[in-house]
């Protein structure tokens, strides 16, 4: 009890530090990643612009006149599905519309998870888990898909059509939901698929619908390639020491590029193989269930962040609380980890998450095999 009080109070010290130093919109000043991203992309294809947003000049432009100051780089990469919601939130002022964007998202987290049948404890320790901080802080649409997925997964066996929907919506953040169509073939969810199919294919469709088919077209030839140089970069650079992958982790040890993404490889086949397993035959806790999955889900991408981990320690309350509770000095670091990514990383120079998440998804397996 001690240990977790320490590491309370580190956490609490480590909030007060991002709310009075520059960390996202929380702090002195407007993030210009994330929402501040989706602003400007949706604002420019709102005025028919869309092609300068794959202009990195063009684009840093219109972000700084949004911020009043020159911002970071940051390459529009997002995949079109995306450009609608930031077509409508452009409406607004971009400081009332990242409020509205926050606000929007706590109340749709907390109806998703209380329709799921959880308690106020395992909302309050998702929502304020250092995770949904980081998202929040980023405006980052993480937290409401790993509570929609979660949700989908237990809707799975009592509304097919709700599940799929819950499920396909995954779609505005496509490498967070690559692990639900294997659960659906794996329990033969075939209406579940269709239904999430068709939201999938409508979702895709609108940016055609209101901004023409360049906007899949520019995604797939200058969108693509700015994104593959994300990812290829050397490793060191300031966003992958925030990284949760096993290719990243690979490549801070050291490995090529093939290197990496054979291991990357082998890390999303056998998440795949044990998913597939559990939702092959009934368990006795479809929560503990649903928990390992979206562990399991971190290992399918070779690209994510710890603002992509809400899913990760909504697992880990989930079989807390399913457990009656019982917690120990390691349910805390787990909890707290996401906050401590970069710190790790630069001490260590390694990245350690995808480690991290191996622990976490071997406890639930055992939960599930209980």
């Amino acid at each position: 009890m001690f240990a977790l009080l320490v590491l309370l109070f580190l956490y609490i010290s480590w909030l007060v530090a991002t709310v009075h130093g520059d960390f996202g919109a929380f702090g002195h000043k407007m993030s210009d990643a994330d929402f501040t991203n989706i602003y400007a992309a949706g604002l420019m294809a709102k005025q028919g612009h869309l092609a300068a947003a794959y202009s990195v000049d063009s684009y840093q432009a219109v972000k700084a006149s949004l911020l009043g100051r020159v911002p970071e780089r940051a390459d529009w990469v997002y995949p079109p599905v995306i450009l609608p919601l930031g077509a409508i939130f452009s409406s607004l002022p971009l400081s009332t519309s990242f409020w509205a964007w926050t606000g929007v998202s706590l109340v749709v987290m907390t109806i998703l998870l209380r329709r799921g049948g959880l308690g106020w404890g395992v909302v309050a320790l998702t929502i304020v888990s250092p995770a949904e901080w980081r998202c929040l802080c980023l405006g980052q649409l993480s937290g409401v898909l790993s509570c929609a997925m979660f949700a989908g997964l237990l809707a799975s066996a009592t509304n097919s059509v709700r599940a799929g929907l819950l499920l396909g919506v995954q779609v505005l953040k496509p490498q967070m939901g690559l692990i639900g169509p294997v659960i659906l073939l794996a329990s033969r969810q075939w209406r579940s698929l269709l239904a999430g199919g068709l939201l999938v294919v409508l979702l895709c469709l609108l940016p055609v619908l209101e901004f023409g088919r360049e906007s899949w077209t520019l995604y797939f030839t200058t969108g693509g390639a700015l994104a593959r140089g994300l990812l290829l970069a050397p490793f060191g650079q300031s966003y992958q020491l925030n990284g949760l992958s096993v290719f990243w982790m690979l490549r801070s040890l050291g490995g090529s590029v093939p290197i990496a993404y054979a291991a990357q490889g082998v890390a999303a086949a056998g998440a795949i193989a044990l998913a597939w397993r559990v939702w092959r035959y009934p368990v006795v806790d479809p929560y503990n269930r649903a928990a390992l999955t979206l562990l399991l889900s971190l290992y399918l991408t070779p690209y994510g962040y710890s603002s992509d981990m809400v899913g990760y320690t909504l697992a880990l309350v989930v079989l807390a609380a399913r457990r009656g509770w019982r917690v120990s000095l390691l349910d805390g670091v787990l909890w707290l980890w996401p906050g401590f990514i970069v710190l790790s990383t630069a001490l260590t120079g390694v990245l350690l998450t995808p480690l991290v998440v191996g622990v976490a998804a071997f406890r639930a397996w055992r939960a599930v095999r209980l």
